[in-house]
């Protein structure tokens, strides 16, 4: 999943906002999402060009994960 970096240095997944520490303004991020169901939670990793710049632990219910 990709997203945009905005002049706050933050990204929004489904109105959950996440500050981008080492990637410049207005630049595209890639996000991976591994969920966990027995925590219930899901980490996000941001990348910038390779460079692992910020990890998250999120609820599943606000990123709204698919289940299949």
């Amino acid at each position: 999943m990709k997203r945009k970096v905005d002049a706050y240095h933050k990204i929004s997944i489904n109105n959950l906002k996440l500050k981008v520490h080492k990637a410049p303004l207005r630049e595209e991020i890639e996000l991976r999402i591994a969920p966990d169901e027995k925590t219930a939670l899901a980490e996000v990793r941001i990348w910038y060009k390779d460079i692992l710049t910020d990890v998250y632990q999120v609820k599943n219910s606000n990123l709204s994960i698919v289940k299949f």
